[in-house]
Protein backbone atom coordinates (compact mmCIF):
# COMPACT_ATOMS: atom_id res chain seq x y z
CA UNK A 1 0.00 0.00 0.00
CA UNK A 2 2.48 2.28 0.84
CA UNK A 3 4.34 2.57 -2.67
CA UNK A 4 0.90 3.31 -4.34
CA UNK A 5 0.43 6.36 -2.20
CA UNK A 6 3.88 7.31 -2.47
CA UNK A 7 3.32 6.90 -6.03
CA UNK A 8 0.22 8.94 -6.90
CA UNK A 9 1.18 11.89 -3.99
CA UNK A 10 2.10 14.02 -7.25
CA UNK A 11 -0.40 13.13 -9.17
CA UNK A 12 -2.93 14.12 -6.80
CA UNK A 13 -1.56 17.38 -6.11
CA UNK A 14 -1.45 17.90 -9.84
CA UNK A 15 -5.30 17.04 -9.84
CA UNK A 16 -6.55 19.14 -6.77
CA UNK A 17 -4.55 22.38 -7.77
CA UNK A 18 -6.36 22.25 -11.71
CA UNK A 19 -9.78 21.72 -10.15
CA UNK A 20 -8.70 24.95 -7.21
CA UNK A 21 -7.74 26.90 -10.21
CA UNK A 22 -10.61 26.12 -11.89
CA UNK A 23 -12.84 26.85 -8.98
CA UNK A 24 -14.35 23.67 -8.54
CA UNK A 25 -12.74 22.49 -5.80
CA UNK A 26 -12.39 24.88 -2.67
CA UNK A 27 -9.78 23.80 -0.31
CA UNK A 28 -11.61 25.50 2.53
CA UNK A 29 -14.74 23.52 1.78
CA UNK A 30 -15.92 20.66 4.09
CA UNK A 31 -15.27 17.45 2.77
CA UNK A 32 -19.03 16.75 3.61
CA UNK A 33 -19.94 18.93 0.88
CA UNK A 34 -18.53 17.01 -1.70
CA UNK A 35 -18.54 13.68 0.27
CA UNK A 36 -22.16 14.18 2.55
CA UNK A 37 -21.27 10.62 4.11
CA UNK A 38 -17.92 11.60 5.41
CA UNK A 39 -19.76 13.50 8.05
CA UNK A 40 -20.38 10.95 10.00
CA UNK A 41 -18.43 10.42 13.48
CA UNK A 42 -18.24 14.11 13.87
CA UNK A 43 -16.34 14.73 10.70
CA UNK A 44 -18.41 17.25 9.36
CA UNK A 45 -15.66 20.26 9.94
CA UNK A 46 -13.01 18.59 8.18
CA UNK A 47 -12.09 21.07 5.11
CA UNK A 48 -10.12 19.25 2.13
CA UNK A 49 -7.11 21.35 3.14
CA UNK A 50 -6.90 19.89 6.52
CA UNK A 51 -7.03 16.04 4.75
CA UNK A 52 -4.55 16.65 1.96
CA UNK A 53 -2.38 17.89 4.40
CA UNK A 54 -2.86 14.97 6.69
CA UNK A 55 -4.33 17.42 9.63
CA UNK A 56 -7.82 15.59 9.92
CA UNK A 57 -7.00 13.26 12.22
CA UNK A 58 -8.92 10.84 10.25
CA UNK A 59 -6.96 7.24 10.76
CA UNK A 60 -5.77 5.57 7.46
CA UNK A 61 -6.79 1.76 9.02
CA UNK A 62 -9.56 0.73 11.51
CA UNK A 63 -8.53 -2.61 11.81
CA UNK A 64 -4.98 -4.75 11.90
CA UNK A 65 -4.05 -5.99 8.37
CA UNK A 66 -2.65 -8.98 7.34
CA UNK A 67 0.26 -10.28 4.72
CA UNK A 68 -1.75 -13.44 4.36
CA UNK A 69 -3.66 -13.95 0.97
CA UNK A 70 -7.27 -12.92 1.28
CA UNK A 71 -6.97 -11.94 4.80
Amino acid sequence: MAPITGATKGLLAVAVLLLVQDGTLGLDTPVAEYWPEFAAEGKHDITIRWLLSRRAGVPALDKPISSAAGG
